[in-house]
């Protein structure tokens, strides 16, 4: 897509002088702009198909998505957005850094049951490719194609990109509120999985908190989902189905094959710990807290390295899993059930039991069991 057939596909005229903005500005103005959404879907959905950006015209998107922004419509909104992430997408991330704090106001303002999930979702993806663009290290040997996007790019130091970072770190709690409609939250869910890791950037490891912050604002929002919407995140299988919006269709992706275990896991215990009420956790949180683990620890294999880790977060938590397996009457045989799959997980890794043998499958797996709860009673 060029600059020329951008301009003829959006208003059916001759493109304008691309060194004369005014030219933008009052072709612009002699639009019929009653539908003016419409029009603005039209231009992200053409800046979503460009594979590169000369400067005349990305100004060109740029002048729509600071007009879109203006715009009290929430689908003018959304596709304003839209066309930030394209433009941030091949390194562009000035014009939305220069229009941070309308962003940031955007953000604070799009949550809640009433708002317009896609407006969140966009957020949420934008926020994601700027983060990428200033917290990941330069290519070592970068592509031509990198090159020829960032030679025209004003570079940004350290600080400044500390600077953004922490607004846009902002918006992303924002994001994860789980107060939004649920496929919001979907959205937010995917856009942000691959940020769910043990070490953060270095900025955020000089930030304290934040990445635990982070971590837990993330599993939170993640346990207020209905638990088909978890599964359809969380269960290692292909699936088909995909939200669609007014801007851009999203397709459910298996989260747990892109975050890193043993951060998720981090977060969902401190989720659990911070949500004991006199000393039991209660049986909505920890039910879906269960479902979360043993789902994210169904195929994973514990590396070496890790199992210190993972034997300080079973420590954390087992006590919390200890009062429901030893109540009488039990409190919920479903999370006990639910825990005696994820107490045999963690035996079965973390001290390489003997598998029996002669026995069938099932037999098999039940002596496991019986050993796996054995052991975790037994622990002091």
């Amino acid at each position: 897509v060029s600059t020329q057939s951008t301009w003829v596909i959006t208003t059916g005229q001759a493109p304008p002088n691309p060194n004369m903005p005014s030219n933008i500005s009052s072709t612009t103005n002699s639009m019929d702009t009653s539908n003016l959404s419409s029009y603005l879907l039209c231009v992200s959905f053409l800046a979503s198909l460009e594979e590169n950006f000369s400067s005349e015209l990305a100004e060109l998107y740029v002048y729509y998505s600071t007009l879109g922004l203006g715009l009290p419509s929430p689908v003018a909104r959304t596709a304003a957005v839209s066309i930030l992430a394209a433009l941030a997408s091949h390194n562009y991330t000035l014009p939305s850094l220069k229009l941070l704090d309308k962003l940031n106001t955007l953000a604070n303002s799009s949550q809640g049951p009433t708002c317009w999930w896609e407006l969140n979702a966009q957020i949420s993806m934008l926020c994601t490719i700027l983060l990428d663009n200033l917290l990941s290290p330069p290519s070592p040997n970068p592509s031509p194609r990198e090159t020829s996007q960032t030679k025209s790019l004003t570079p940004l130091s350290p600080a400044q990109s500390a600077a953004y970072s922490k607004t846009i770190i902002q918006m992303v709690m924002n994001c994860l509120s789980p107060t939004q409609p649920i496929p919001g939250r979907k959205a937010a869910l995917i856009a942000m999985a691959h940020r769910v890791v043990i070490v953060p950037h270095s900025y955020l490891r000089g930030e304290g908190n934040v990445h635990q912050t982070f971590l837990n604002e993330y599993i939170s929002l993640l346990m207020s989902c209905p638990k088909s919407v978890r599964s359809s995140l969380l269960e290692d299988k292909e699936n088909s189905l995909k939200q669609t919006g007014a801007v851009r269709d999203y397709p459910s992706v298996v989260i747990s094959r892109i975050w890193e275990p043993l951060a998720a896991v981090t977060g969902l215990v401190e989720v659990v710990r911070n949500r004991r009420e006199d000393g039991l956790v209660p049986v909505h949180d920890m039910k879906c807290a269960m479902e979360i683990l043993g789902l994210t620890l169904a195929t994973h294999i514990f590396e070496e390295p890790q199992k210190p880790s993972w034997w300080g977060l079973l420590k954390v938590i087992e006590k919390d899993m200890r009062r429901y397996l030893t109540s009488n009457p039990p409190i919920d045989l479903e999370i006990n059930n639910l825990m005696t799959d994820i107490i045999t997980k963690f035996y079965f890794e973390l001290t390489n039991p003997e598998v029996p043998k002669g026995m069938s499958p099932i037999a098999a797996l039940k002596s496991l069991q019986d050993s796996s709860m054995e052991w975790f009673l037994s622990r002091q």
